[in-house]
């Protein structure tokens, strides 16, 4: 089994939690932005332990502030992008659907992957989390270097010469390693009430 990150929502009228979406090997800055408004560390409720290793956030605030960094992801990126339009039209339609106060981010398993203690894992997350902004101008660094690349590679797309077809084929799988990798970063096409800890 995949070491992940699980992200919830919570009813507080019936302690209700659903889940909504999990990563492998990962965090992705999109759970970050949704659990980013009153950010509480508490203990997990996916693990028996009593430290403070998830965190929880603002539900309508969290949701707010993901479509804000959605709309300017369409702005910055909608040319460069294939099907971000209707990946950012999914992602809204989804959450449009959903009744709840708190978002609920449990990283346990990926913070069981390091020697570190979960509690100070899950602090200096929470410290992240804290800095949004920080991470958010982090990956808009890291977005437009992927983009260039993958534009690059678009641009010395093989048409001639020896060997042409083989080129053509290698060209073609790093085209998909490189779109793949900006899918992976977004994380918008795995919305999903179906995770592997049904709480």
């Amino acid at each position: 089994m995949a070491n992940r990150s699980y992200l919830y929502t919570i009813r507080k009228e019936n302690s209700r939690v659903n889940g909504i979406c999990e990563c492998n090997y990962d965090i992705p800055l999109i759970f970050k932005i949704l659990v980013s408004d009153n950010t509480q560390m508490i203990p997990s409720k996916i693990f028996q332990n009593n430290e403070f290793i998830a965190l929880q956030g603002d539900f309508q605030n969290g949701k707010i502030k993901l479509y804000h960094f959605l709309d300017k992801l369409l702005s910055n990126y909608e040319s460069s992008i294939d099907d971000l339009v209707s990946k950012v039209e999914n992602t809204k339609n989804f959450f449009e659907t959903i009744i709840a106060e708190y978002f609920y981010l449990d990283c346990a398993e990926i913070y069981d992957m390091h020697t570190a203690p979960l509690e100070e894992q899950n602090k200096k997350l929470f410290n992240e989390i804290n800095n949004i902004h920080i991470e958010i101008e982090k990956f808009y660094k890291n977005l437009d270097d992927v983009i260039m690349e993958y534009t690059n590679l678009k641009n010395s797309f093989p048409n001639k010469g020896l060997f042409l077809n083989t080129r053509k084929e290698k060209a073609k799988q790093e085209l998909k390693q490189v779109k793949r990798k900006i899918d992976n970063m977004l994380f918008l096409d795995y919305w999903t009430n179906t995770l592997y800890y049904d709480i």
